[in-house]
């Protein structure tokens, strides 16, 4: 008999990350009665993935499928839902997501009690990396944490996918906090051309986009207690000429898709506020840095960004002012810091000064 849940971790050189995922993830699969079956999707990993593989299968019902050579991580990540998941349901979770103790059979009592449903949404909490990250989670993880996920979630169902997708939820846009009917995947998978990672709202944004292609007008269950908690600054895309392509490109045209789909005109505008809101942040760091080098470059793209979508003009205008104050600042302090040693140097340490002082109190 196939399992109800199939969970797919695509993973790329991050050995230490998944050893602490599987630790807290295989027990509860294990203790689910063969309803789990849990996939590490290895991209070509050059570290000790493979050993950490082959030290967790003694956890719980563990099978890794390993890619040739790097596929890129889009086609990593649709090889489990795509091609290999048995389930009736996929999950793709990442390898920095700790599942909580006990979680796992909530979830599955959930996806037993409404099989009419083709997708779930998943509360989680957010912690930092490294300040929260544990060296080891058997069985289960509920450390410390900074805030949860999603603090809006109407209760344990909506009407329509769509209606989840607010700010505050940051649109909907993390794979982990959904689960999804594995035929629907498959489907949506098959045959499909996958672009490069990171130049489009497809490639950076996969599982979002499924869904938005897929489910957006279907009805949706929610579990509204958080089931993991997910690591911020532990995410492999966080470097940040990536994540200058995700919120310029790639979170743009997803917002697109969503108004072509249907998404109501209040929505997109807090959809907007989202995209405004990363994009500032964005904007400030990188001109703020101190870094002269690829600055042309990132003026381009905040170019084209503001020409393609025109809603983020303000963010950039607003992250350039933000990065405008910044460098005045360290312009003041480097000047007064300037002068102090100047005032010094002439009224105490010059030929001149020592001359005077030592007159004066000779």
């Amino acid at each position: 008999m196939p399992p109800l849940l199939s969970i797919c971790i695509p993973t790329f050189n991050r050995a230490g990350y998944l050893r602490v995922m599987l630790q807290a993830l295989l027990p509860q699969a294990a203790a689910s009665g063969g309803e789990v079956e849990v996939w590490v999707l290895d991209n070509a990993s050059t570290d000790e993935t493979s050993a950490v593989v082959g030290e967790s299968m003694a956890l719980g019902p563990l099978r890794c499928h390993r890619q040739p050579s790097n596929e890129g991580p889009i086609v990593n990540i649709a090889m489990g839902p795509g091609k290999l998941a048995t389930g009736e349901y996929c999950w793709v979770l990442g390898d920095h997501n700790l599942m909580r103790p006990d979680a796992l059979e909530r979830v599955l009592a959930t996806l037993r009690t409404r099989p009419d449903l083709d997708v779930f949404y998943c509360n989680f909490r957010c912690a930092i990396y490294p300040d929260h990250w544990p060296q080891a989670a058997h069985g289960g993880w509920d450390g410390p944490f900074g805030y949860l996920g999603n603090p809006e979630l109407p209760g344990s169902f909506v009407e329509r996918w769509w209606e989840l997708l607010t700010a505050r939820s940051a649109v909907c846009t993390q794979s982990y906090a959904h689960i999804v009917r594995t035929r629907i995947c498959r489907e949506f998978w098959t045959g499909r051309v996958i672009p490069p990672p990171f130049t489009c709202g497809l490639s950076s944004y996969p599982q979002t986009w499924l869904l938005a292609d897929t489910v957006f007008d279907r009805p949706t269950g929610c579990i509204t207690e958080p089931v993991l908690t997910i690591y911020n600054g532990a995410q492999s895309w966080s470097a940040q000429a990536t994540v200058r392509r995700v919120y310029l490109c790639g979170l743009p045209m997803l917002l697109r898709f969503y108004q072509r789909q249907g998404l109501p005109a209040s929505r997109v505008r807090q959809c907007r506020l989202f995209n405004i809101r990363e994009v500032r942040t964005l904007v400030g760091n990188v001109l703020s840095s101190g870094q002269s080098a690829g600055h042309g470059g990132v003026i381009h793209w905040l170019w084209q960004a503001g020409i393609r979508n025109g809603w983020l003009w303000p963010a950039i205008w607003r992250g350039y002012m933000d990065a405008q104050a910044s460098s005045v600042s360290r312009g003041l302090r480097r000047a007064a810091i300037t002068l102090a040693r100047w005032r010094d140097y002439c009224f105490h340490h010059c030929r001149p000064a020592r001359w005077w002082h030592q007159r004066r109190h000779g």
